[in-house]
């Protein structure tokens, strides 16, 4: 088994910050590549390996290319030291490469600045200097540079500010920044510094610990100033009399000038501490001699060996065994010395023999598989062939070698036979043999090939001209040959669509590898089936029977008459039937009855004979009662100067009872005095007319016959609206009316002086009428123009368009980022569509908005197009119905592929963050078809704008798929541009996997300080918010990105829930989006709940638990949770699951089953809950207790029952009695005609608001008043009602003139219309 043929999986538990890593015995089996960090302080990762297979060596490819080769023993432990940088790790065999796997060690550790100074102060003319850096760093690889300031021997000016990074090969740095000053006075001298000893440049104090101690009391003469205004800091608190630790440390004396001038001078000088020589050495043990079998047939064996580490009062510096623990030995018995040295240089040793005893072999190899004697055959004329054939496998304890006496392929001769002969041989000699022979001959024989029978069908007539579809019993052709390598070609292939009425011959040819052939065929042939024919299909008049509406009809049956011809043999039945089932003779209604015959046979050829009978309604009406000649009528009443004229109505009879009965004059009617003629017209249905006539004659008494007249008519009127409003009020002086009879003739007018006039053309009108009926109108036109353009309430000057390599040209849609608006109401936007090309960006777009009245204003954007890779791409299929019209699916998919990128595009993919019009999308690419079923991956934008984070991109499949539905038409089906079709809305889908997730957030700092959530939520949008939502995002990426099907994760919005009760503790809920197409398997819930895990670190210091390395901290308890969206059997019982509210999995159960999850079944019966019930306490009478309580509070409430509906009808009796004498005013009856005196209306100001009114008893009940409509279109008095907010009754002006004082429990109990500002009841 190798690697490179097996998926494994190797799980790291990371317990310490050395690691251990076990691996599976076998060779590499279960061993993948590793990745761990450097050892904290070492250049390199120590490996506690056990080795599974003692025939197999270790050859390590170090990362500065030198080789190691070592020869473990199997089931023992042995540790290597992997250098920083990548090592290959070979299981070789002899020369032969078994497996091989990679361990890559990173180096994650700063280098470290030992002695990084402070701020240095020197005076004008001293030298500066300072130590020299020393560097620390694990790998011992690293560079110093100097990335700002001066050196040390350079001109100063007054403030320098110089800088040093230390890095090493991994890229890891330190940096190291001091300030120096020059003062213009000089440093203050220092006395007693101790003598410049030390390397470096620097002074040292040494001296020797105790036996045994760890620490040093070091006492020294401090150093001091010359001068008395300094001031003396000793770094760390290293002054002299301090314990130091053994090794050496730096002491730093600074010396600060308080004379105001600020200079400094500093003594630096190092203290070693170094451990004494104890005298003692150390104390070792050695394992006891031991005796091993060596490796299969192999001189030299690995042998490991337990130990136990050495003893002393001191630290032991150094302890080795030579050879080591693990190292390669010979056949025989070798002395292992094992030697211990402490820190004062003792040195003891011990030894031990191991014994390694020879391990042989006697076993020959087996042959597993051998190749069987074959023949090769060739083509005719042809000498030589080249065989090849698959070799023997081999089996053996030992290592094995392989020989033949044939190299393959091989070329040979025609005709001949040749034996091949194979032998293997094991390290230890023993051999086995495998023979077999090749015969190479010339192919003679041609192929065989076997074809169906000859097929005959039939069709219907109609469907002559149409293909039919024609399969056949074993569709695919059979064929065989001596060679085994045959091909077959067919003219047709079962399924395919043959022409009616034509002998069709379907032909198989068979083709061997060497050209010889042969054929069969079979025939085809479809025959047309005509329909049957009708012999006789008339249609039928008749006229009703007297006095009927209908007529009694006799007529002959067309299917009597049906002959069909059908060439099949199987039958020639014809089914007939009619429809409705009328048969001979039959009473038919008055119009036309449709009766359709159809007959079909045996093929399903359809005729049918359509014979409608219509019945013709010839008789007319009879009008009876109608009046006769003259009837009088007078004139007594010369307000109005007409007449009321009635009579009784004739009657009407008919044979079809659907009569229209017509009048010139209706009974009732007003007549002026003179003569008319009345005519009664009646009509049925079938247009059979009779009449009669007779006069009315109205005789008047002398009146007035002239009209009123208007002087000063208004001329007409043309204005323009008012600013921002599509309408203006409109001033006039209203016209004056006399008449010759009448003082004050009645005036209605459809507008008053004052009024609103839209836009457009309105006519104005005054009537008068005087007391003699006589009318008047003045009529005059009011035209409103609009001069004033539309307003681009939205008008982005720069739009970004982003598209794919392949794109030559994007498709641009301007609406809704471009928006207009008008005083009208009314505006028209062009000219935001356009097809913008990349040659052509940036392209200007100049977009026109129009208003009804021509008004128009423009805006102009500056489409730029840019290329881009930066893009997450969505794997997902469509499923069409039609492309540009057509059922058909094109072979070529290009034109669609532009459709749905012009359709896609133009939908609305803006983030609100990332500007007005900057489109998400980039491309869609089809990436394969099944017919109609499209397979597509689609592309958007995941890069910044202007350096600013957004989501750009970041989408779920329910927003794309949701973005893509939001612009079809149409169900179904379901319609795109330029007439294509999906089949229906949920036909567009995104093939991906997704998971919900969520995580407790509580710090988002480096110092794990509490979270400012209130601001954060308040507003969303701002900077700060922004950043920690791309922190978040990016820690996910990092998170998750490890699986290769890992495509983004969005954070839901509100990005930051509240937890109740909690202060400054918020929940951040997101989506993980994996593609899920077949090349590419998302991970499962378990997984992805795993990489969350992994990078959760508990910080000691906060006690919090840090995801990552992002100063992003979550409660010590990692309080998080994911779930995979509508997992497979997440609705039980057959329930749908669909994507609900923030993401959540939501379950449609079916009619018997209810649940979040469809759990329950409401076809179970429920299981009755076991209680305890006291015993029953009966009555003397035998009812129980619980049933006297039932009666008695039954009794009890129909009592109450009983008193409120006598307290409601007292109520009621009380409100409707009179409470005092009825005001002057008094209700108004209904009389008819009611005339007031005729007069102009003059309409009232608005009546102030009265004063507050107190509480009084309620006054008498008046019957409702009749309140007239708007005073404007009627003459009666107004009524103005006021309620004020602050009064509790209302006040009203009735028709005497005298209040009506009445309570208000609710305002929106009276029906108000609203007049001049006031309100009207």
């Amino acid at each position: 088994m190798t690697l490179q043929g097996t998926k494994c999986c190797l799980l790291f538990v990371v317990l310490t910050l050395f690691c251990r890593i076990e691996v599976v015995r076998g060779q590499c089996s279960g061993q993948d590549n590793i990745n761990p960090s450097a050892d904290t302080g070492e250049p390199h990762y120590s490996y506690p390996w056990e080795w599974a297979d003692s025939a197999l060596g270790v050859r390590i490819l170090n990362p500065d290319l030198s080789e190691v080769e070592l020869n473990p023993t199997a089931g023992n432990e042995f540790q290597y030291n992997f250098l920083i940088g990548e090592s290959v790790v070979y299981a070789i065999d002899g020369t032969a490469v078994h497996c091989q796997f990679t361990v890559t060690v990173r180096d994650n550790q700063d280098p470290e600045i030992l002695n990084c100074p402070g701020t240095l102060s020197f005076a004008e003319n001293e030298k500066v200097t300072w130590p020299t850096i020393q560097v620390t760093d694990n790998s011992d690889n690293y560079i110093l540079t100097r990335t700002q300031g001066l050196t040390a021997d350079m001109v100063y000016p007054e403030t320098t500010i110089n800088e040093f990074v230390a890095e090493d090969l991994s890229g890891n740095t330190y940096t190291c920044t001091f300030t120096v000053i020059i003062t213009g006075a000089a440093a203050p001298e220092i006395m007693g510094c101790p003598p410049a000893e030390a390397p470096q440049g620097s002074y040292i104090i040494r001296e020797m610990a105790q036996l045994g101690a760890t620490r040093h009391r070091v006492v020294w003469t401090e150093p001091t100033a010359v001068a008395d205004d300094v001031d003396v800091t000793i770094e760390d608190g290293l002054h002299s009399g301090y314990d130091f630790i053994v090794g050496t440390t730096l002491v730093t004396y600074i010396f600060t000038s308080t004379d105001g001038t600020g200079t400094s001078s500093r003594c630096d000088f190092y203290v070693i501490v170094d451990a004494p020589d104890d005298g003692l050495p150390p104390v070792v043990s050695c394992p006891e001699d031991f005796t091993v079998t060596g490796a299969l047939n192999q001189d030299l064996t690995q042998v490991f060996w337990e130990s136990t580490p050495a003893r002393d009062n001191v630290e032991i510096e150094q302890s080795y065994f030579l050879p080591a623990s693990g190292s390669m030995f010979g056949i025989g018995s070798t002395d292992v010395l094992y030697v211990a040295r402490d820190t004062s240089g003792q040195q003891t040793q011990c030894s031990f023999s191991v014994t390694v005893t020879a391990n042989t072999d006697n076993d020959n190899p087996v042959f597993v598989s051998c190749p069987a004697t074959f023949t090769h055959f060739v083509r005719a004329g042809q000498t030589t062939a080249v065989v090849d054939w698959s070799p023997p496998t081999v089996h053996d304890e030992n290592q094995w070698t392989l020989e033949s006496s044939q190299e393959r392929p091989a070329e040979f001769d025609v005709g001949r036979s040749y034996t091949v002969t194979y032998t293997a041989t094991d390290t230890a000699g023993n051999t086995a043999m495998c023979m077999f022979d090749i015969n190479v001959v010339v192919d003679m024989a041609r192929p065989g090939v076997f074809c169906p029978g000859d097929i005959t069908m039939y069709v219907r007539e109609e469907d002559e001209r149409i293909p039919v579809s024609i399969t056949w019993a074993n569709p695919d052709p059979v064929a065989t040959d001596n060679s085994g390598n045959v091909a077959i070609r067919q003219s047709h292939f079962s399924g395919h669509s043959f022409t009616p009425g034509i002998r069709h011959t379907v032909t198989y040819t068979a083709i061997d590898a060497f050209d010889l052939q042969s054929q069969c065929s079979f025939v085809i042939h479809i025959q047309v089936d005509p329909a049957p024919v009708f012999g006789q299909c008339d249609s039928i008049n008749a006229g009703t029977d007297d006095n009927a509406d209908f007529a009694s009809v006799t007529w002959p049956s067309p299917l009597d008459t049906v002959t069909d011809v059908n060439p099949d043999p199987s039958g020639i039945t014809i089914p007939t039937f009619n429809t409705p089932l009328y048969t001979s003779p039959h009473q038919f209604p008055i119009g036309t009855t449709d009766i359709l015959y159809t007959a079909t046979d045996v093929r399903g050829s359809v005729t049918q004979c359509r014979v409608l009978v219509t019945v013709v309604d010839n008789q007319g009406p009879i009008l009876i009662g109608c009046p006769t000649g003259i009837l009088e009528f007078q004139v007594h009443n010369r307000t109005f100067g007409s007449a009321l004229v009635d009579w009784t109505e004739p009657t009407v009879m008919d044979n079809s009872d659907e009569v229209d009965l017509t009048r010139t004059l209706s009974p009732g009617s007003f007549r002026p005095p003179g003569d008319i003629v009345v005519q009664y017209r009646a009509e049925d249905s079938a247009g059979n007319q009779n009449s009669c006539i007779f006069t009315v004659r109205v005789n008047s008494l002398p009146g007035d016959e002239n009209n009123p007249v208007f002087s000063d008519c208004p001329s007409n009127i043309d204005t323009l609206t008012d600013p921002g409003v599509d309408y203006v009020n409109v001033p006039w002086d209203a016209p004056m009316v006399s008449d010759d009879e009448d003082p004050s003739p009645m005036v209605i007018s459809s507008h008053r002086p004052g009024d609103r006039f839209h836009i457009g053309m309105t006519e104005v009108s005054y009537t008068a009428t005087d007391n003699g009926g006589n009318r008047v109108v003045c009529t005059f036109l009011i035209t409103v123009r609009d001069e004033e353009s539309p307003v681009f309430t939205s008008c982005p000057g720069n739009v970004f368009h982003f598209h794919g390599t392949n794109d030559d040209s994007v498709l641009v849609k301007l609406t809704p980022m471009v928006a207009a608006m008008d005083n009208s109401g009314m505006v028209t936007i062009t000219n935001t569509q356009q097809r913008v090309t990349a040659a052509s960006s940036p392209t200007q777009i100049t977009v026109l908005a129009m208003d009804n009245s021509a008004n128009s204003e423009t805006c102009s954007v500056i489409v730029t197009l840019e290329e881009t890779t930066d893009v997450l791409t969505y794997p997902g299929q469509v499923n069409m119905q039609m492309f540009r019209g057509s059922t058909d699916v094109p072979l070529v998919l290009d034109d669609i592929e532009d459709d749905l990128n012009d359709y896609i595009r133009c939908l609305p993919w803006t983030n609100e963050e990332d500007g007005l019009g900057n489109n998400d999308f980039v491309t869609l690419i089809i990436t394969g078809s099944t017919g109609p079923l499209l397979f597509y991956e689609i592309s958007f934008y995941e890069g910044n704008i202007n350096n600013q984070f957004s989501e750009r991109g970041r989408y779920t499949s329910q927003r794309i798929e949701e973005g893509f539905v939001s612009g079809l038409v149409g169900n179904p089906p379901q319609l795109f541009n330029t007439g294509n079709a999906v089949q229906s809305a949920d036909q567009f889908q995104i093939s991906v996997c997704e998971f919900r997730g969520f995580f407790r957030l509580v710090s988002a700092s480096s110092d794990a300080s509490p979270l400012s959530v209130a601001p954060l939520i308040a507003t969303p949008r701002t900077d700060a918010a922004s950043r920690l939502r791309q922190r978040i995002h990016l820690q996910l990426d990092r998170t998750f990105n490890m699986q290769t099907a890992y495509i983004t994760s969005v954070i839901l919005s509100p990005f930051l829930v509240p937890v109740p009760n909690s202060n400054n503790v918020v929940i951040v809920e997101f989506i993980v989006v994996y593609r899920d197409v077949d090349h590419v398997d998302p991970p499962d819930e378990a997984t992805v709940q795993d990489d969350f895990s992994n990078e959760l670190r508990f910080d000691s210091v906060s006690e919090y638990t840090e995801l990552g390395s992002s100063d992003l901290f979550m409660p010590r308890s990692a309080d998080f949770e994911i779930e995979k969206v509508c997992s497979e059997n997440y609705c039980n019982n057959n329930g749908t699951c669909t994507i609900g509210d923030r993401y959540v999995s939501t379950c449609t159960c079916g009619f018997n089953f209810a649940g979040t999850r469809c759990e329950i079944d409401r076809r179970l019966p429920t299981i009755p809950t076991t209680t305890t019930q006291a015993p029953v306490t009966s009555a003397p009478d035998g009812l129980s207790t619980g049933e006297l309580i039932g009666i008695i509070a039954g009794v009890v409430g129909l009592l109450l029952l009983l008193l409120l509906i006598l307290c409601c009808c007292c109520f009621f009796f009380f409100m409707n009695q009179p409470k005092g004498p009825p005001l002057a005013a008094g209700p108004i009856p209904y009389e008819e005609p009611v005339r007031y005196a005729p007069r102009a209306i003059a309409y009232p100001e608005p009546l102030p608001p009265p004063p507050p009114v107190e509480y009084h008893p309620p006054i008498e009940y008046h019957p409702p008043i009749a309140y007239p409509s708007p005073a404007y279109m009627h003459e009666e008095p107004l009524v103005e009602l006021y309620v004020p907010d602050h009064h509790m009754h209302s006040s009203a002006v009735g028709y005497g003139g005298g209040p009506i004082i009445e309570e208000i429990d609710s305002y929106p109990s009276y029906k108000r219309d609203y007049l001049d500002g006031q309100y009207y009841m």
